[in-house]
């Protein structure tokens, strides 16, 4: 067991440092550490005793369990905090928080909004998970703040990377899409080095009134190398690398990992590695307003009528295409929880297509939270096209 005064001295200026080292002590000694349940009127996460949390919106300040209109964002809040997890990769091998190694210093709240734990990964490196709810984008404090300290106490030099894996969760709802940036996702994908966004989104209208949540990557110097959009079960039977598939709907059960590499850390240092989840957006003092509802979002469709090649009285080929002009159907759908104004529709067509009629930006207006609007296109082949080009799927993109 490493000696407790050196975790002691890294929280020196956040708090009584002789009252906390005695609580260290005694749980050290192997005192059970029961679930904790930190939270404001914003946003509540629970944190089992082996380190794992849950994530919930708006709870009940008094309890900080569930309210009237709070709503989980991860998985299992209020009642439990097991499938999120996260792995410390020392020198290639894996060892996930709170299982792998042993315990330090089990999860321990420093204040009503805050938690702290300890844990050995192997050897003389050991990793402090702090839990924090911090200011988000709104200014209002409903954002968890999860930050590791990993601490090379060793003689030699390791290298160290991590990876957080978050059971996404919008309410009831445990396959929210996935919005990475400003792309939508529902199926699997891998973002890595500079394709790795700078935000990411939780998303759900399954409740009837379209929730998000807000996870920021781009936390200044140190952000991830990597973010991956995954089914949970995918995430969940591995513990740093995963093999996506793009075709995997994540929808029954949705997940994201946000990684970074190894680097190496020399003898008697440590790196820090910092991500940011909370409320997408909330008005007002006390947890009102929009209260996760966050910035229109929209998504984007488009169909195209099939096409067949004509042939003449003696079953050659022509060179035409029926129907033409053939349609080309637009849709686009508010997931947020606000009105999206001046919204239009631009098709883009491939070699080959040309407009039959009208523009190829299309005005759509004002949509509501939840709304579906269509637009269409009449759209004809260039006749010289070979048919074998065009028969199975037109190529265009509706943006």
């Amino acid at each position: 067991m490493r000696d407790i005064p050196g975790t002691c001295r890294i929280l020196q200026g956040r708090i009584a440092v002789a009252a906390f080292c005695a609580v260290s002590i005694a749980l050290a000694a192997g005192v059970a550490a029961a679930d904790t349940d930190p939270c404001n009127a914003f946003l509540a996460f629970r944190v089992a005793g082996n380190g794992r949390f849950s994530i919930g919106a708006k709870p009940d300040a008094t309890t900080c369990g569930a309210g009237a209109s709070s709503y989980a964002i991860t998985y299992g809040w209020p009642n439990s905090a097991f499938s999120s997890f996260t792995t410390v990769r020392v020198d290639a091998r894996d060892y996930i928080y709170g299982t792998d190694g042993s315990q330090v210093l089990a999860p321990t709240d420093l204040s009503a909004t805050e938690n702290m734990s300890d844990w050995t990964a192997v050897g003389q490196v050991h990793a402090i998970q702090d839990l924090k709810i911090v200011p988000g984008a709104s200014g209002n404090p409903d954002t968890l703040q999860v930050q590791y300290t990993v601490f090379n106490d060793d003689v030699k030099s390791h290298f160290v990377g991590m990876r957080i894996m978050l059971d996404t969760a919008i309410g009831a709802d445990d396959g929210p899409a996935i919005v990475a940036g400003t792309t939508v996702l529902t199926t699997e994908a891998d973002y890595r080095g500079v394709f790795v966004p700078g935000t990411w989104q939780a998303i759900s209208g399954a409740s009837g009134t379209p929730l998000s949540a807000l996870g920021t990557l781009n936390v200044g110097p140190g952000s991830p190398d990597g973010f991956v959009v995954a089914r949970y079960a995918n995430l969940a039977h591995t513990t740093y690398d995963v093999v996506t598939d793009p075709n995997a709907s994540i929808m029954p059960d949705s997940a994201v990992a946000i990684f970074w590499l190894s680097q190496q850390v020399a003898a008697g240092s440590s790196i820090t590695f910092t991500t940011l989840y909370g409320i997408a957006g909330s008005g007002g003092s006390g947890g009102g307003g929009g209260g996760g509802a966050g910035p229109p979002l929209l998504e984007t469709a488009a169909s195209a009528q099939s096409l067949s090649v004509a042939y003449d009285a003696k079953g050659d080929f022509q060179t035409t295409y029926e129907p033409d002009p053939f349609t080309i159907t637009g849709s686009v759908q508010n997931l947020g929880a606000t009105t999206a104004s001046n919204v239009a529709l631009t098709l883009s067509l491939g070699p080959d297509l040309s407009l039959a009629s009208g523009s190829a930006t299309q005005d759509v207006g004002t949509l509501a939270p939840g709304e579906t609007k269509q637009v269409t296109w009449l759209v004809s082949v260039d006749s010289t096209t070979r048919w074998r080009a065009i028969t199975r799927r037109p190529a265009s993109r509706c943006t």
